[in-house]
């Protein structure tokens, strides 16, 4: 998030900006994993070699764009405040592009995606800032393991869980048409007790579940984050209800009154025929412009008490 001559900003913000950033770009390359996964693992596997139509070359020449984009920042006194945003803008255009050929009803060619996502997990890399799911794409999305023992743990365990996850799939939908909501509630357990126990996060979308492996911690810290930006909206929420509320008493009080009451009490001891006062507590006279004030604050809450009178009419 800044160059390398910059001053770092530890700030609560800058952080927040940071693993937002780490979070969109993690998210993605899991959404792809998922989509190539399920296109290998169909009975025609070759859908994944698409043709290339005119969104798939717009995508393509946005691609090439920004890989020229970014080397010019990395030429530039490696400028990486440049750089992540053209990571933004291909990790956008990629959804937009995936998103445009789902409202059609049309195959994603998963090989762009793939190229896409691998040049990002490399960039990122070359950064020092390896990204969750990156691995997978360390081998352009082969099978190749990149542990020590020899097995991919994606590769092996991500079929059983998508197995599990389109059976759950399958039951959810069944007890929705059949307003069953104890199964429901079951279904919910599964996905936010027992697999976020394991470090499994399964999303449902429009008809399908996509599974991701990304780690208990990761999945604490994402609850943890929504929760805090759940409870900040809850207190905005409630800070604006009582600002409403502070508005709507202020605009109850009767301007003939409003000086002998709140933060007015027992600071004058005579008024005029309108209930503005003409004389402070110890009997001396206010000064013109301290009355001039006053008549100032009394036409204001006149106003606002004909506006009450006619909203509650």
């Amino acid at each position: 998030m800044h160059n390398w001559n910059d001053v770092l900003d530890y700030g609560d913000q800058s952080m927040e900006r940071a693993l937002q950033l780490e979070k969109s770009v993690s998210e993605f390359l899991m959404d792809i994993q998922d989509k190539l996964r399920k296109k290998m693992n169909d009975k025609d596997g070759n859908e994944i070699f698409l043709k290339l139509g005119s969104e798939e070359m717009k995508l393509l020449n946005k691609f090439a764009e920004i890989k020229n984009d970014i080397h010019s920042a990395l030429c530039n006194s490696i400028n990486t405040r440049a750089v992540v945003e053209k990571v933004r803008e291909i990790v956008t255009a990629s959804n937009v592009y995936a998103m445009e050929c789902k409202n059609v009803d049309k195959n994603v060619n998963c090989i762009i995606l793939r190229d896409i996502a691998a040049y990002i997990v490399k960039l990122f890399k070359m950064f020092g800032a390896p990204l969750n799911g990156g691995h997978y794409f360390e081998n352009n999305g082969s099978t190749e393991s990149n542990n020590k023992s020899g097995v991919d743990e994606d590769e092996m365990l991500l079929p059983y869980l998508s197995a599990l996850a389109n059976f759950r799939e399958k039951v959810r939908l069944s007890a929705i048409d059949n307003k069953n909501k104890d199964i429901l509630k079951l279904c919910d357990e599964l996905r936010d007790v027992d697999l976020f126990e394991l470090g499994i996060k399964l999303e449902d979308k429009d008809g399908e579940t996509v599974v991701k492996r990304v780690g208990r911690e990761v999945l604490l810290k994402e609850r943890e984050q929504k929760e805090a930006i759940d409870e900040a909206k809850r207190l905005k929420k409630d800070k604006n209800e009582k600002e409403r509320l502070e508005k709507e008493a202020k605009m109850k009080v009767d301007p003939q009154i409003m000086f002998t009451i709140g933060e007015y009490a027992s600071k004058f001891s005579a008024y005029d025929e309108k209930g503005i006062p003409t004389h402070t507590l110890d009997g001396e006279k206010l000064s013109q412009a301290q009355r001039k004030k006053m008549e100032k604050n009394w036409d204001t809450q006149r106003k606002k008490f004909e506006q009450f009178k006619g909203i509650s009419a």
